[in-house]
């Protein structure tokens, strides 16, 4: 009898651990074990503009790793996205953004946020860049960083200026010169950037303004320039070598102009007559370099021009007004030296 008390309890327990493992079986076969999610690349927005205006059909290329890994267009709004470009976090990534007209601008930011700041890509025309640039073979490499700073004035408001950074500069006979580097303008706050090859000396170029393909400054001959238009505070340094991103120092109080020359006068018709219509030419040669400015009249025949030295004194000044209303130009004011303001009066135009 006890052994069959035995027996019963042994089934027993069988049944009872067959049945817990098959519950235990049967929960491990309905669960599910998801793979580990997947983490999204950064995603960036941001807008192309020059100045206040935006500028839409940019085409920003966009690099990582020093490849090229998409490339996108901004919209009307001068807006764009890189959502759907597969990029990675920890990896610096570069925009090089450019279109007809424009100088070609590069920027580099590192992607470390999930949620970026929006990028803010400014070009400059180039009808503000007084020389052409090379395009970057590879803006992605890593052999380029980013220099970047501030101009403003010495209480500390921006100022509208156009930054040069020049290397492996060559002198040439007739005084030009020949140069790598880039050029660009601040934006409204005094901020510009520019990716450049690391490890170079630059020839650091600072004019207030903007500057025109046609005007030349004092110690620099540009090709291909004829007239002078106007007169700008300007500063230049060297600076570098540099083998990591760069801010340079703020330059607050560095813009600099020299002394100014004023030319003036009123041109008149050959009677004494006010005219609306004409110009003053005014030719003069400042230490190495010849000038041929022409300057329109104001709507009473007066002129004003204002040059700033480069050297002690203007020699070989020549100034001549033109009447286009009656197609008649004035005789020739020669002066030899220039050293103060020239007001040549009222002068009519006869011949």
């Amino acid at each position: 009898m006890t052994r069959l008390y035995l027996f019963i309890g042994l089934l027993y327990g069988l049944t009872f651990f067959v049945s817990c493992r098959k519950e235990i079986n049967s929960s491990t076969e309905n669960t599910t074990i998801s793979p580990p999610e997947e983490i999204a690349g950064p995603v960036f927005q941001g807008v192309v503009r020059d100045g206040n205006a935006l500028i839409s059909g940019a085409q920003v290329d966009i690099y990582q790793n020093e490849k090229l890994v998409g490339s996108i267009f901004s919209d009307a709004a001068g807006a764009f996205s890189t959502n759907g470009i597969p990029l990675v976090f920890g990896k610096d990534v570069t925009f090089h953004t450019k279109k007809s007209n424009y100088v070609s601008m590069g920027k580099r930011i590192k992607a470390d946020q999930p949620n970026p700041a929006p990028v803010k890509i400014k070009l400059t025309s180039t009808s503000q860049a007084f020389f052409q640039t090379p395009e970057l073979t590879n803006p992605g490499s890593n052999d380029l960083i980013m220099i970047s700073g501030y101009a403003t004035s010495p209480n500390g408001v921006p100022i509208l200026a156009t930054v040069c950074l020049l290397y492996d500069r060559v002198d040439r006979p007739d005084g030009s010169a020949k140069f790598k580097g880039d050029v660009t303008t601040t934006d409204e706050e005094g901020y510009y950037e520019m990716l450049l090859p690391k490890n170079q000396v630059f020839d650091y170029l600072v004019l207030q303004g903007l500057i025109t393909p046609n005007m030349r400054l004092c110690g620099f001959k540009i090709l291909n320039s004829q007239d002078v238009l106007f007169i700008v505070p300007w500063f230049s340094e060297l600076v570098g070598p540099f083998d990591n991103n760069t801010q340079l120092p703020t330059l607050s109080n560095g813009l600099e102009i020299g002394t100014l020359i004023t030319f003036s006068g009123k041109i008149t018709s050959c009677d004494g007559q006010e005219i609306n219509n004409g110009r003053a030419t005014i030719t003069f040669t400042d230490g190495a370099f010849t000038f041929n400015a022409e300057v329109s009249l104001e709507a009473n025949g007066s002129f004003t021009y204002k040059k700033e030295l480069c050297s002690a004194s203007l020699t070989n000044v020549s100034i001549e007004g033109i009447d286009l209303i009656n197609n008649k130009k004035t005789d020739k004011i020669i002066l030899n030296t220039v050293i103060n303001d020239v007001n040549i009066g009222n002068v009519p135009a006869c011949q």
